[in-house]
Protein backbone atom coordinates (compact mmCIF):
# COMPACT_ATOMS: atom_id res chain seq x y z
CA UNK A 1 0.00 0.00 0.00
CA UNK A 2 1.29 3.46 -0.93
CA UNK A 3 2.78 5.50 1.89
CA UNK A 4 2.35 9.25 2.33
CA UNK A 5 4.11 11.67 4.66
CA UNK A 6 2.50 13.51 7.53
CA UNK A 7 1.96 16.78 5.65
CA UNK A 8 0.11 15.01 2.82
CA UNK A 9 -1.83 12.99 5.40
CA UNK A 10 -3.04 16.05 7.33
CA UNK A 11 -4.13 17.78 4.14
CA UNK A 12 -6.18 14.75 3.09
CA UNK A 13 -7.82 14.35 6.50
CA UNK A 14 -8.73 18.02 6.81
CA UNK A 15 -10.21 18.07 3.30
CA UNK A 16 -12.34 15.01 4.07
CA UNK A 17 -13.55 16.37 7.42
CA UNK A 18 -14.52 19.73 5.93
CA UNK A 19 -16.43 17.95 3.15
CA UNK A 20 -18.37 15.90 5.71
CA UNK A 21 -18.98 18.97 7.87
CA UNK A 22 -20.34 20.82 4.85
CA UNK A 23 -22.72 17.91 4.13
CA UNK A 24 -23.97 18.14 7.72
CA UNK A 25 -24.31 21.92 7.64
CA UNK A 26 -21.61 22.32 10.31
CA UNK A 27 -18.56 24.56 10.52
CA UNK A 28 -15.48 23.14 12.25
CA UNK A 29 -11.74 23.59 12.59
CA UNK A 30 -9.15 20.84 13.01
CA UNK A 31 -6.38 20.88 15.62
CA UNK A 32 -3.59 18.30 15.75
CA UNK A 33 -2.57 17.59 19.32
CA UNK A 34 0.23 15.59 20.90
CA UNK A 35 -1.73 15.43 24.13
CA UNK A 36 -4.48 13.04 23.00
CA UNK A 37 -4.33 9.59 21.42
CA UNK A 38 -7.66 9.45 19.59
CA UNK A 39 -10.15 12.23 18.72
CA UNK A 40 -12.37 14.74 20.51
CA UNK A 41 -14.51 17.80 19.83
CA UNK A 42 -15.19 20.82 22.03
CA UNK A 43 -18.21 23.07 22.37
CA UNK A 44 -16.82 25.52 19.80
CA UNK A 45 -16.68 22.91 17.05
CA UNK A 46 -12.91 22.41 17.18
CA UNK A 47 -12.05 18.79 16.36
CA UNK A 48 -8.87 17.56 18.05
CA UNK A 49 -7.01 14.68 16.42
CA UNK A 50 -3.97 12.71 17.55
CA UNK A 51 -0.92 14.32 16.01
CA UNK A 52 1.14 12.83 13.20
CA UNK A 53 4.70 14.00 12.55
CA UNK A 54 5.45 15.71 9.25
CA UNK A 55 8.04 13.09 8.36
CA UNK A 56 5.95 10.10 9.47
CA UNK A 57 5.12 7.64 6.68
CA UNK A 58 1.58 6.32 7.01
CA UNK A 59 -0.80 4.22 4.95
CA UNK A 60 -3.48 5.99 2.97
CA UNK A 61 -5.98 3.84 4.88
CA UNK A 62 -5.19 5.95 7.94
CA UNK A 63 -6.70 8.94 6.15
CA UNK A 64 -10.05 7.17 6.05
CA UNK A 65 -9.85 6.18 9.71
CA UNK A 66 -9.13 9.75 10.72
CA UNK A 67 -11.91 11.04 8.43
CA UNK A 68 -14.25 8.56 10.14
CA UNK A 69 -13.15 9.85 13.54
CA UNK A 70 -13.90 13.37 12.33
CA UNK A 71 -17.38 12.28 11.22
CA UNK A 72 -17.93 10.60 14.57
CA UNK A 73 -17.02 13.79 16.44
CA UNK A 74 -19.32 15.82 14.17
CA UNK A 75 -22.16 13.50 15.14
CA UNK A 76 -21.41 14.27 18.80
CA UNK A 77 -21.64 17.98 17.98
CA UNK A 78 -24.96 17.41 16.25
CA UNK A 79 -26.71 15.20 18.84
CA UNK A 80 -24.79 14.80 22.12
CA UNK A 81 -25.77 16.95 25.09
CA UNK A 82 -22.54 17.38 27.03
CA UNK A 83 -24.42 19.18 29.78
CA UNK A 84 -26.27 15.95 30.60
CA UNK A 85 -22.95 14.20 31.30
CA UNK A 86 -21.82 16.44 34.16
CA UNK A 87 -23.43 14.20 36.75
CA UNK A 88 -21.32 11.15 35.83
CA UNK A 89 -18.66 10.67 38.48
CA UNK A 90 -17.91 6.96 38.17
CA UNK A 91 -15.21 6.09 35.63
CA UNK A 92 -16.74 2.73 34.76
CA UNK A 93 -20.18 4.21 34.12
CA UNK A 94 -18.56 7.04 32.16
CA UNK A 95 -16.86 4.59 29.76
CA UNK A 96 -20.00 2.48 29.52
CA UNK A 97 -22.05 5.53 28.61
CA UNK A 98 -19.41 6.65 26.09
CA UNK A 99 -19.94 3.35 24.32
CA UNK A 100 -23.74 3.57 24.41
CA UNK A 101 -23.72 7.19 23.18
CA UNK A 102 -21.25 6.38 20.41
CA UNK A 103 -23.42 3.52 19.18
CA UNK A 104 -26.56 5.69 19.37
CA UNK A 105 -25.20 8.56 17.26
CA UNK A 106 -23.64 6.23 14.68
CA UNK A 107 -26.72 4.02 14.30
CA UNK A 108 -28.86 7.13 13.93
CA UNK A 109 -26.53 8.62 11.31
CA UNK A 110 -26.65 5.41 9.24
CA UNK A 111 -30.42 5.13 9.66
CA UNK A 112 -30.97 8.70 8.49
CA UNK A 113 -28.32 8.53 5.73
CA UNK A 114 -26.73 11.83 6.76
CA UNK A 115 -24.01 11.68 4.10
CA UNK A 116 -23.55 9.56 1.01
CA UNK A 117 -20.87 7.33 2.50
CA UNK A 118 -21.75 7.55 6.19
CA UNK A 119 -22.10 3.79 6.71
CA UNK A 120 -18.88 3.04 4.84
CA UNK A 121 -16.89 5.57 6.90
CA UNK A 122 -18.31 4.45 10.24
CA UNK A 123 -17.74 0.80 9.36
CA UNK A 124 -14.07 1.60 8.71
CA UNK A 125 -13.91 3.11 12.21
CA UNK A 126 -15.57 0.15 13.95
CA UNK A 127 -13.54 -2.43 12.05
CA UNK A 128 -10.27 -0.71 12.99
CA UNK A 129 -11.36 -0.69 16.65
CA UNK A 130 -12.16 -4.39 16.52
CA UNK A 131 -8.96 -5.34 14.70
CA UNK A 132 -6.88 -3.50 17.27
CA UNK A 133 -8.71 -4.96 20.25
CA UNK A 134 -8.57 -8.56 18.97
CA UNK A 135 -4.80 -8.33 19.03
CA UNK A 136 -4.72 -6.85 22.53
CA UNK A 137 -7.48 -8.50 24.58
CA UNK A 138 -6.94 -12.05 25.81
CA UNK A 139 -9.90 -12.39 28.14
CA UNK A 140 -13.30 -10.99 27.12
CA UNK A 141 -14.80 -12.11 30.44
CA UNK A 142 -12.69 -9.50 32.24
CA UNK A 143 -15.16 -6.82 33.47
CA UNK A 144 -12.74 -4.12 32.30
CA UNK A 145 -13.57 -5.11 28.70
CA UNK A 146 -17.37 -4.97 29.03
CA UNK A 147 -17.90 -1.27 28.14
CA UNK A 148 -15.80 -1.67 25.00
CA UNK A 149 -17.64 -4.85 24.01
CA UNK A 150 -21.01 -3.09 24.34
CA UNK A 151 -19.69 -0.03 22.49
CA UNK A 152 -18.81 -2.19 19.49
CA UNK A 153 -21.67 -4.67 19.52
CA UNK A 154 -24.43 -2.10 20.02
CA UNK A 155 -23.49 -0.64 16.65
CA UNK A 156 -25.46 -2.12 13.77
CA UNK A 157 -22.53 -1.88 11.32
CA UNK A 158 -19.04 -3.32 11.23
CA UNK A 159 -17.39 -6.25 12.98
CA UNK A 160 -18.10 -7.60 16.46
CA UNK A 161 -16.09 -8.69 19.49
CA UNK A 162 -16.88 -11.67 21.75
CA UNK A 163 -19.46 -11.26 24.53
CA UNK A 164 -19.15 -13.04 27.87
CA UNK A 165 -21.77 -15.76 28.37
CA UNK A 166 -24.64 -14.29 30.32
CA UNK A 167 -24.43 -10.94 28.53
CA UNK A 168 -26.18 -12.02 25.34
CA UNK A 169 -29.67 -11.17 26.57
CA UNK A 170 -28.45 -7.83 27.96
CA UNK A 171 -27.05 -6.94 24.53
CA UNK A 172 -30.25 -7.94 22.72
CA UNK A 173 -32.38 -5.93 25.13
CA UNK A 174 -30.01 -2.94 25.01
CA UNK A 175 -30.08 -2.94 21.20
CA UNK A 176 -33.88 -2.71 21.29
CA UNK A 177 -33.89 0.04 23.88
CA UNK A 178 -31.20 1.99 22.04
CA UNK A 179 -33.46 2.39 18.99
CA UNK A 180 -35.96 4.19 21.24
CA UNK A 181 -33.50 6.66 22.76
CA UNK A 182 -34.06 10.25 21.75
CA UNK A 183 -31.29 12.14 23.56
CA UNK A 184 -28.19 11.86 25.73
CA UNK A 185 -30.16 11.76 28.97
CA UNK A 186 -31.90 8.61 27.76
CA UNK A 187 -28.67 6.93 26.61
CA UNK A 188 -27.28 7.65 30.09
CA UNK A 189 -30.24 5.90 31.69
CA UNK A 190 -29.70 2.98 29.33
CA UNK A 191 -26.05 2.83 30.42
CA UNK A 192 -27.16 2.78 34.06
CA UNK A 193 -29.54 -0.07 33.27
CA UNK A 194 -26.78 -2.04 31.51
CA UNK A 195 -24.49 -1.52 34.50
CA UNK A 196 -27.15 -2.81 36.89
CA UNK A 197 -27.44 -5.97 34.76
CA UNK A 198 -23.66 -6.39 34.53
CA UNK A 199 -23.50 -6.42 38.30
CA UNK A 200 -25.76 -9.51 38.22
CA UNK A 201 -25.15 -10.91 34.72
CA UNK A 202 -26.78 -14.32 35.13
CA UNK A 203 -30.04 -13.16 36.72
CA UNK A 204 -32.10 -13.05 33.56
CA UNK A 205 -35.76 -12.26 34.36
CA UNK A 206 -38.37 -14.77 33.24
CA UNK A 207 -40.91 -13.71 30.59
CA UNK A 208 -44.32 -12.62 31.89
CA UNK A 209 -47.38 -14.69 30.97
CA UNK A 210 -48.83 -13.65 27.65
CA UNK A 211 -51.20 -10.70 27.85
CA UNK A 212 -50.19 -9.46 31.28
CA UNK A 213 -48.66 -6.01 31.66
CA UNK A 214 -45.57 -5.51 33.73
CA UNK A 215 -44.74 -2.54 35.88
CA UNK A 216 -41.62 -0.78 34.76
CA UNK A 217 -40.21 2.28 33.21
CA UNK A 218 -40.30 1.28 29.54
CA UNK A 219 -40.62 3.60 26.63
CA UNK A 220 -42.03 3.18 23.14
CA UNK A 221 -45.00 1.49 21.54
CA UNK A 222 -45.62 -2.07 22.61
CA UNK A 223 -48.44 -4.52 21.97
CA UNK A 224 -49.96 -5.21 25.34
CA UNK A 225 -53.07 -4.36 27.36
CA UNK A 226 -51.22 -2.63 30.15
CA UNK A 227 -51.83 1.11 30.36
CA UNK A 228 -48.99 1.47 32.85
CA UNK A 229 -45.40 2.08 32.00
CA UNK A 230 -44.49 -1.47 30.99
CA UNK A 231 -45.36 -3.65 28.04
CA UNK A 232 -46.77 -7.12 27.74
CA UNK A 233 -47.45 -9.32 24.75
CA UNK A 234 -51.22 -9.25 24.69
CA UNK A 235 -53.04 -8.46 21.52
CA UNK A 236 -54.43 -5.14 22.69
CA UNK A 237 -52.60 -1.99 21.77
CA UNK A 238 -51.08 -0.05 24.66
CA UNK A 239 -48.56 2.74 24.66
CA UNK A 240 -45.88 2.98 27.34
CA UNK A 241 -45.66 6.42 28.93
CA UNK A 242 -42.39 6.17 30.84
CA UNK A 243 -39.59 8.62 30.20
CA UNK A 244 -36.73 6.22 30.90
CA UNK A 245 -34.86 4.07 28.42
CA UNK A 246 -36.17 0.71 29.56
CA UNK A 247 -37.85 -1.23 32.37
CA UNK A 248 -35.75 -2.82 35.05
CA UNK A 249 -35.98 -6.55 34.82
CA UNK A 250 -37.69 -6.72 31.43
CA UNK A 251 -36.55 -9.15 28.74
CA UNK A 252 -36.50 -9.23 24.99
CA UNK A 253 -39.84 -11.02 25.11
CA UNK A 254 -41.37 -8.34 27.32
CA UNK A 255 -40.48 -5.53 24.91
CA UNK A 256 -43.17 -4.92 22.32
CA UNK A 257 -42.45 -4.60 18.67
CA UNK A 258 -41.34 -0.98 18.77
CA UNK A 259 -41.84 1.16 15.73
CA UNK A 260 -38.34 2.65 15.75
CA UNK A 261 -37.33 3.62 12.21
CA UNK A 262 -34.59 1.59 10.62
CA UNK A 263 -33.70 -0.55 13.64
CA UNK A 264 -31.53 -2.77 11.45
CA UNK A 265 -30.53 -6.36 12.12
CA UNK A 266 -28.58 -6.80 15.37
CA UNK A 267 -25.18 -8.42 14.94
CA UNK A 268 -24.47 -11.76 16.60
CA UNK A 269 -21.08 -11.72 18.30
CA UNK A 270 -19.39 -14.95 19.32
CA UNK A 271 -19.47 -16.03 22.94
CA UNK A 272 -16.56 -15.98 25.36
CA UNK A 273 -16.39 -17.65 28.79
CA UNK A 274 -18.83 -17.16 31.62
CA UNK A 275 -19.42 -13.55 32.63
CA UNK A 276 -18.00 -12.21 35.86
CA UNK A 277 -20.02 -9.67 37.82
CA UNK A 278 -18.96 -6.04 37.78
CA UNK A 279 -17.88 -4.78 41.17
CA UNK A 280 -17.20 -1.26 42.32
CA UNK A 281 -13.44 -1.19 41.81
CA UNK A 282 -12.99 -1.96 38.09
CA UNK A 283 -11.39 0.53 35.75
CA UNK A 284 -12.94 0.16 32.33
CA UNK A 285 -11.04 -0.06 29.06
CA UNK A 286 -11.47 3.08 26.93
CA UNK A 287 -14.20 2.67 24.34
CA UNK A 288 -12.17 4.51 21.68
CA UNK A 289 -8.75 3.07 20.76
CA UNK A 290 -5.48 4.90 20.28
CA UNK A 291 -4.14 5.14 16.74
CA UNK A 292 -0.58 4.64 17.96
CA UNK A 293 0.86 7.09 15.44
CA UNK A 294 4.26 8.77 15.76
CA UNK A 295 3.86 12.03 17.70
CA UNK A 296 5.36 15.27 16.44
CA UNK A 297 6.63 16.53 19.79
CA UNK A 298 6.45 16.13 23.54
CA UNK A 299 3.49 18.49 23.73
CA UNK A 300 1.76 21.21 21.77
CA UNK A 301 -1.00 21.61 19.23
CA UNK A 302 -1.01 22.60 15.58
CA UNK A 303 -3.70 23.96 13.32
CA UNK A 304 -3.27 25.41 9.87
CA UNK A 305 -6.64 27.17 10.17
CA UNK A 306 -7.43 28.84 13.48
CA UNK A 307 -3.70 29.06 14.17
CA UNK A 308 -3.45 31.86 11.59
CA UNK A 309 -4.34 35.54 11.95
CA UNK A 310 -3.98 38.52 9.65
CA UNK A 311 -0.86 40.69 9.73
CA UNK A 312 -2.98 43.46 11.28
CA UNK A 313 -3.18 41.38 14.48
CA UNK A 314 0.60 41.65 14.84
CA UNK A 315 0.84 45.33 13.95
CA UNK A 316 1.47 48.05 16.55
CA UNK A 317 0.05 51.55 16.33
CA UNK A 318 2.41 53.73 18.34
CA UNK A 319 5.88 52.59 17.31
CA UNK A 320 8.04 52.48 14.20
CA UNK A 321 11.10 50.21 14.26
CA UNK A 322 14.46 51.05 12.75
CA UNK A 323 15.37 48.60 9.97
CA UNK A 324 18.14 50.74 8.49
CA UNK A 325 20.80 48.02 8.62
CA UNK A 326 21.02 46.47 5.18
CA UNK A 327 23.44 44.05 3.64
CA UNK A 328 26.56 45.48 2.00
CA UNK A 329 27.28 44.98 -1.69
CA UNK A 330 30.03 42.52 -0.86
CA UNK A 331 27.73 40.52 1.44
CA UNK A 332 25.02 40.41 -1.22
CA UNK A 333 27.56 39.19 -3.79
CA UNK A 334 28.87 36.46 -1.48
CA UNK A 335 25.37 35.28 -0.65
CA UNK A 336 24.46 35.21 -4.33
CA UNK A 337 27.53 33.09 -5.04
CA UNK A 338 26.72 30.91 -2.06
CA UNK A 339 23.25 30.11 -3.33
CA UNK A 340 24.63 29.46 -6.79
CA UNK A 341 27.48 27.27 -5.60
CA UNK A 342 25.90 24.08 -6.85
CA UNK A 343 25.75 25.44 -10.41
CA UNK A 344 28.27 24.09 -12.92
CA UNK A 345 29.74 26.38 -15.56
CA UNK A 346 32.96 24.95 -17.02
CA UNK A 347 34.79 23.82 -20.14
CA UNK A 348 35.16 20.10 -20.79
CA UNK A 349 38.40 19.42 -22.68
CA UNK A 350 39.75 16.49 -24.69
CA UNK A 351 36.65 16.38 -26.88
CA UNK A 352 36.55 15.22 -30.51
CA UNK A 353 34.13 18.02 -31.42
CA UNK A 354 33.26 21.48 -30.19
CA UNK A 355 35.32 24.65 -29.94
CA UNK A 356 39.01 24.42 -30.72
CA UNK A 357 41.16 24.15 -27.59
CA UNK A 358 44.31 26.08 -28.51
CA UNK A 359 46.16 24.62 -25.54
CA UNK A 360 45.85 21.14 -27.12
CA UNK A 361 47.37 22.12 -30.49
CA UNK A 362 50.80 20.65 -29.63
CA UNK A 363 49.09 17.24 -29.65
CA UNK A 364 47.76 17.64 -33.19
CA UNK A 365 50.07 14.99 -34.62
CA UNK A 366 49.16 12.33 -32.07
CA UNK A 367 45.52 12.97 -31.03
CA UNK A 368 42.20 14.06 -32.46
CA UNK A 369 40.92 15.32 -29.09
CA UNK A 370 41.71 18.95 -29.77
CA UNK A 371 38.35 20.46 -28.89
CA UNK A 372 36.49 21.62 -25.82
CA UNK A 373 32.79 21.95 -24.95
CA UNK A 374 31.10 24.31 -22.49
CA UNK A 375 29.05 22.57 -19.74
CA UNK A 376 26.35 24.72 -18.10
CA UNK A 377 24.07 23.44 -15.35
CA UNK A 378 21.65 25.63 -13.42
CA UNK A 379 22.10 26.13 -9.70
CA UNK A 380 19.69 24.76 -7.13
CA UNK A 381 16.61 26.94 -6.64
CA UNK A 382 16.03 27.97 -3.04
CA UNK A 383 13.07 29.04 -0.88
CA UNK A 384 13.35 30.48 2.62
CA UNK A 385 10.86 31.39 5.35
CA UNK A 386 11.94 33.96 7.94
CA UNK A 387 9.92 33.44 11.16
CA UNK A 388 10.01 36.38 13.59
CA UNK A 389 8.99 35.94 17.24
CA UNK A 390 6.61 38.78 18.25
CA UNK A 391 5.58 37.40 21.65
CA UNK A 392 5.37 39.71 24.64
CA UNK A 393 8.79 38.77 26.00
CA UNK A 394 10.46 40.10 22.83
CA UNK A 395 9.22 43.61 23.64
CA UNK A 396 10.48 43.73 27.24
CA UNK A 397 13.00 46.47 27.98
CA UNK A 398 16.43 45.85 29.51
CA UNK A 399 19.34 48.12 30.49
CA UNK A 400 22.38 47.89 28.21
CA UNK A 401 24.65 49.95 30.48
CA UNK A 402 23.91 53.33 28.94
CA UNK A 403 20.37 53.06 27.59
CA UNK A 404 17.26 50.89 27.52
CA UNK A 405 16.71 48.52 24.64
CA UNK A 406 14.53 45.50 23.78
CA UNK A 407 15.02 42.17 22.04
CA UNK A 408 12.72 43.32 19.27
CA UNK A 409 15.11 46.19 18.48
CA UNK A 410 17.67 43.60 17.40
CA UNK A 411 15.16 41.14 15.96
CA UNK A 412 13.54 43.44 13.40
CA UNK A 413 16.99 44.44 12.13
CA UNK A 414 17.98 40.78 11.78
CA UNK A 415 14.75 40.03 9.91
CA UNK A 416 15.21 43.01 7.59
CA UNK A 417 18.84 42.05 6.87
CA UNK A 418 17.86 38.49 6.04
CA UNK A 419 14.99 39.54 3.79
CA UNK A 420 17.09 42.08 1.91
CA UNK A 421 20.08 39.77 1.47
CA UNK A 422 18.09 36.76 0.33
CA UNK A 423 15.84 38.79 -1.97
CA UNK A 424 18.82 40.34 -3.73
CA UNK A 425 20.37 36.88 -4.10
CA UNK A 426 17.34 35.74 -6.09
CA UNK A 427 15.95 33.50 -3.34
CA UNK A 428 12.18 33.11 -2.94
CA UNK A 429 11.55 34.38 0.59
CA UNK A 430 8.53 34.73 2.90
CA UNK A 431 8.20 36.48 6.27
CA UNK A 432 5.90 35.16 9.00
CA UNK A 433 5.45 36.41 12.57
CA UNK A 434 4.35 34.37 15.54
CA UNK A 435 2.96 34.98 18.99
CA UNK A 436 -0.03 33.01 20.21
CA UNK A 437 -0.87 32.55 16.54
CA UNK A 438 0.93 32.99 13.23
CA UNK A 439 0.60 35.74 10.63
CA UNK A 440 2.01 36.08 7.11
CA UNK A 441 3.74 39.46 6.67
CA UNK A 442 5.16 38.70 3.24
CA UNK A 443 4.24 35.90 0.87
CA UNK A 444 6.79 34.33 -1.45
CA UNK A 445 5.56 36.37 -4.43
CA UNK A 446 4.89 39.67 -2.65
CA UNK A 447 7.24 42.63 -3.20
CA UNK A 448 9.96 43.05 -0.58
CA UNK A 449 8.97 46.68 0.03
CA UNK A 450 5.49 45.61 1.08
CA UNK A 451 6.83 43.14 3.63
CA UNK A 452 9.29 45.68 5.06
CA UNK A 453 6.53 48.29 5.35
CA UNK A 454 4.65 45.91 7.64
CA UNK A 455 7.78 44.90 9.54
CA UNK A 456 8.51 48.47 10.75
CA UNK A 457 5.07 48.49 12.44
CA UNK A 458 5.26 45.04 14.05
CA UNK A 459 3.58 44.75 17.47
CA UNK A 460 3.00 42.38 20.38
CA UNK A 461 1.37 39.09 19.36
CA UNK A 462 0.77 37.46 22.77
CA UNK A 463 2.30 34.20 23.96
CA UNK A 464 5.05 32.20 22.23
CA UNK A 465 3.63 29.41 20.07
CA UNK A 466 6.89 28.71 18.24
CA UNK A 467 5.87 25.11 17.53
CA UNK A 468 2.85 26.28 15.53
CA UNK A 469 5.00 28.75 13.56
CA UNK A 470 7.84 26.36 12.74
CA UNK A 471 5.44 23.62 11.67
CA UNK A 472 3.49 26.08 9.52
CA UNK A 473 6.74 27.25 7.91
CA UNK A 474 7.66 23.64 7.14
CA UNK A 475 4.22 23.11 5.64
CA UNK A 476 4.66 26.16 3.39
CA UNK A 477 8.05 24.96 2.19
CA UNK A 478 6.92 21.37 1.66
CA UNK A 479 4.57 22.67 -1.05
CA UNK A 480 7.29 24.66 -2.81
CA UNK A 481 9.02 23.34 -5.97
CA UNK A 482 12.50 24.58 -5.00
CA UNK A 483 15.13 21.99 -4.19
CA UNK A 484 16.74 23.83 -1.25
CA UNK A 485 14.46 24.90 1.61
CA UNK A 486 15.27 26.64 4.88
CA UNK A 487 13.60 28.38 7.83
CA UNK A 488 15.28 31.13 9.87
CA UNK A 489 13.65 31.54 13.29
CA UNK A 490 14.46 34.83 15.06
CA UNK A 491 13.45 34.37 18.70
CA UNK A 492 14.33 34.78 22.36
CA UNK A 493 13.71 31.04 22.72
CA UNK A 494 10.98 31.29 25.37
CA UNK A 495 8.34 28.94 23.97
CA UNK A 496 7.41 25.27 23.61
CA UNK A 497 10.97 23.99 23.53
CA UNK A 498 10.41 20.21 23.39
CA UNK A 499 7.74 20.27 20.68
CA UNK A 500 9.67 22.79 18.58
CA UNK A 501 12.92 20.81 18.82
CA UNK A 502 11.06 17.68 17.71
CA UNK A 503 9.54 19.60 14.79
CA UNK A 504 12.99 20.81 13.72
CA UNK A 505 14.11 17.16 13.49
CA UNK A 506 10.98 16.26 11.55
CA UNK A 507 11.69 19.05 9.06
CA UNK A 508 15.28 17.85 8.61
CA UNK A 509 13.95 14.42 7.65
CA UNK A 510 11.93 16.13 4.88
CA UNK A 511 14.95 18.07 3.63
CA UNK A 512 14.03 21.38 5.30
CA UNK A 513 16.81 23.07 7.27
CA UNK A 514 15.76 25.10 10.32
CA UNK A 515 18.22 27.52 11.88
CA UNK A 516 17.74 29.62 14.99
CA UNK A 517 18.84 33.21 15.52
CA UNK A 518 18.78 33.68 19.28
CA UNK A 519 18.28 37.27 20.39
CA UNK A 520 20.50 37.70 23.46
CA UNK A 521 20.03 34.01 24.20
CA UNK A 522 21.60 30.72 23.11
CA UNK A 523 18.91 28.60 21.41
CA UNK A 524 21.11 25.69 20.32
CA UNK A 525 19.15 23.25 22.53
CA UNK A 526 16.14 23.90 20.26
CA UNK A 527 17.90 24.61 16.96
CA UNK A 528 21.14 22.61 16.54
CA UNK A 529 22.06 25.08 13.79
CA UNK A 530 21.98 28.42 15.58
CA UNK A 531 23.79 31.63 16.45
CA UNK A 532 23.26 34.32 19.07
CA UNK A 533 22.89 38.05 18.39
CA UNK A 534 23.75 40.29 21.34
CA UNK A 535 23.90 43.67 19.67
CA UNK A 536 22.74 45.40 16.52
CA UNK A 537 26.27 45.68 15.14
CA UNK A 538 26.46 41.88 14.79
CA UNK A 539 23.30 41.56 12.75
CA UNK A 540 24.71 41.74 9.23
CA UNK A 541 27.54 39.29 9.94
CA UNK A 542 25.32 36.97 12.01
CA UNK A 543 22.69 36.85 9.28
CA UNK A 544 25.31 35.89 6.75
CA UNK A 545 26.60 33.12 9.01
CA UNK A 546 23.06 31.80 9.24
CA UNK A 547 22.68 31.78 5.49
CA UNK A 548 25.93 29.84 5.11
CA UNK A 549 24.73 27.40 7.75
CA UNK A 550 21.51 26.72 5.84
CA UNK A 551 23.12 26.58 2.42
Amino acid sequence: MRKINGIQFRAGVEKAIHKVASDLGESVSVTWSNEITTAAINQWGNILLANVADDALVDQALVWRYAAKGLHELLHRKWTSFYALRSIGDQYLHQLHNGVEDAWIENRAVREGLTGNVEQLLTVLVDSMVDQSMGEVKDWTDPRQYPFAFAVNLRLHGKTVPMAKGHEWILVEAQKRLTLCQNTAETLELARWILSRLQQPNEQPQPQPQGEGQDGEGQGEGEGEGQGEGQGEGEGEGEGEGSQSGSKGSTAADQGEGEGKGAGQPKKPESAGAAKPVKGSEKARATEPSEGVKPSGASGTYTGESGLVSAANHTGKNRTWDISITASARLRYEVKRLFENTANDEWQVNRRAGSLNVRALPKVSSSDRLFKRRLELDGVDSAVVVALDVSGSMFESYWTGDHYSSYMHHAVKAAAALLDTLHRAGVKVSLITFGSRTAVFKGFDEPLARGLSKLVKVGDGGNTNDYQAVRYAHELLARRPEARKAVFVITDGVGNEDATAAQVKSGEALGITTVGIGICLDVQHIYPKSITINNAADIGNASFKQIKMAA
